[in-house]
């Protein structure tokens, strides 16, 4: 792994975190491919060694997107992008209307703003570049091969789950996993420092934890893929 310019600043942060570390110093070994101070400073230590190894899970899982699984997701992605366009037409012709019956600056003001922000929206999402397959398919393929990985790692390993910004992530699977690859001499972290920062998020208790026989149902199937919520 190669040390870049930008992430030069980081990496004076981390020597100040660390004391008078060298940047060639190896912290830690993952699937034999050494992880230097130099490394971390550049990106986090859980996101390097994480990255490697589900790569290798997704790799020998043969865990990879089909066409079908991708013209899915566009086709879902294009029609709720459809919807929500004629939301935002809708709400603008409501808008338009109390505009004209606004009886007083303040209301005038207010109205006005949201129009504007409305316009906005339906500007951007009548752009044709995202409003067509092109538009998502560049997107579709690490979304679809995110959901498969996290399905099948709760399948294998279980446990609970937590609420992503999109969509469901299997919190003790990724634990157990990260676990057995550890037992397993698949990594090793040489540093106590760097073992306690990769360990950080995953021993912590600050997760709206969802339990495991709801996970079951929410991965059964792609966020993209289940129906939107009611109105009613």
């Amino acid at each position: 792994m190669k040390l870049s310019l930008a992430a030069l600043p980081f990496l004076l942060m981390s020597v100040v975190a660390h004391g008078e570390r060298d940047p060639s110093e190896v912290i830690a070994v993952v699937l034999g491919q050494e992880v230097t101070v130099a490394d971390v400073a550049e990106s986090p230590i859980d996101g390097l060694i994480n990255g490697l190894l589900v790569a290798k899970f997704k790799e020998d899982n043969g865990i990879e997107a089909t066409e079908r699984e991708i013209a899915a997701f566009v086709d879902r992605m294009v029609e709720s992008q459809r919807r929500a366009l004629l939301d935002f037409e809708a709400e603008r012709a409501e808008l338009m209307a109390a505009l004209d019956e606004a009886v007083n600056p303040e209301q005038r003001q207010e109205i006005e703003e949201r129009l504007a922000l409305v316009a906005k929206r339906i500007e951007t999402m009548s752009d044709p570049p995202r409003a067509d397959w092109g538009g998502w398919r560049t997107t579709a393929r690490p979304w679809v091969e995110r959901w498969k990985l996290d399905k099948a790692l709760f399948d294998r390993y279980g446990g609970r789950a937590h609420f992503q910004q999109v969509g469901v992530q299997p919190f003790d699977a990724v634990i157990r996993f990260l676990e057995e690859q550890q037992a397993s001499g698949a990594f090793t972290i040489l540093d106590e420092d760097y073992e306690a920062a990769f360990w950080a998020y995953w021993r912590s208790d600050a997760h709206n934890f969802i339990p495991e026989e709801e996970a079951v149902e929410l991965l059964a199937k792609p966020w993209w893929l289940m129906d939107p919520p009611s109105d009613d």
